[in-house]
């Protein structure tokens, strides 16, 4: 685990995908947050190299991709160039619902965040690889599977989940209509949304202490107070998927 926790402290100070006023459908931007991946990368070969790893602190199967996002980003830019009128013409805060075929029992809400009240001090530590983006998936009994720091294990759940499904479940659809009556009572996502906010507020703090703690020097900044992790109006809801059982 100590590994992990440097790879995922890398990862946040590499500001792998933006500041607060870029524009994520903007192609120039996603070219340039990949270079800023494949930067990172081949700064992460070096230090794997030079640094004495303990391999019991390795789960079988890691690989490299495991620590980066230019996956990713290669197919988000892929995608763009395919649907970028399409995207731009999408109202945010949209959401869609799955069913996840290998894991039949699974529910939850993975939910896209953007926090809105940023500053662009790159010595403040950030508990997201993809600040001011937050990625987080939720079951639905509340428990946090996947937290902000774990960014690419919620795409990779999202992408296991959705891909290939390119027309309405329209089993889930109706089912979902039936829970919330059409969409007029969303209390229950409401409530995992809360939760995910303060997750993302605790994880934030959280992050902040560790790196004052590990930092000893005169660099480090805490973020101001206006710009709260933990208040639900100081983020947009991209977008979320719904992952369901039949």
């Amino acid at each position: 685990m100590r590994l992990r926790s440097r790879v995922e402290a890398r990862m946040a100070l590499a500001d792998t995908a933006a500041s607060g006023d870029d524009d994520p459908l903007n192609d120039e931007f996603i070219r340039e947050g990949a270079a800023r991946e494949i930067k990172f990368r081949d700064q992460q070969l070096i230090q794997l190299r030079d640094d004495v790893v303990d391999l019991d602190e390795l789960d079988d199967g890691v690989v490299l991709s495991d620590f980066t996002l230019d996956y990713f980003f290669d197919q988000l830019l892929r995608y763009l160039e395919e649907n970028k009128d399409e995207l731009e013409a999408t109202d945010d805060g949209v959401y869609a619902l799955t069913h996840d075929e290998n894991r039949p029992e699974e529910t939850g809400v993975i939910f896209f965040l953007r926090q809105q009240n940023v500053t662009t001090d790159k010595r403040q530590k950030k508990a997201s690889p993809i600040h001011p983006f937050y990625a987080v998936y939720i079951r639905s009994n509340g428990d946090i599977r996947y937290g902000c720091t774990s960014t690419k294990q919620v795409l990779d759940l999202f992408e296991a989940s959705a891909v290939g499904k390119t027309e309405p479940l329209q089993q889930l659809c109706d089912q979902f209509d039936r829970e919330t009556q059409h969409g007029k009572d969303m209390e229950t996502y409401n409530k995992l949304l809360l939760a995910v906010i303060d997750h993302i507020g605790r994880a934030h703090k959280t992050t902040q202490n560790r790196s004052m703690g590990l930092s000893g020097g005169r660099s480090f900044t805490l973020s101001p107070k206006s710009e709260s992790s933990k208040d639900p109006s100081n983020f947009e809801l991209v977008t979320w998927l719904i992952i369901t059982a039949p």
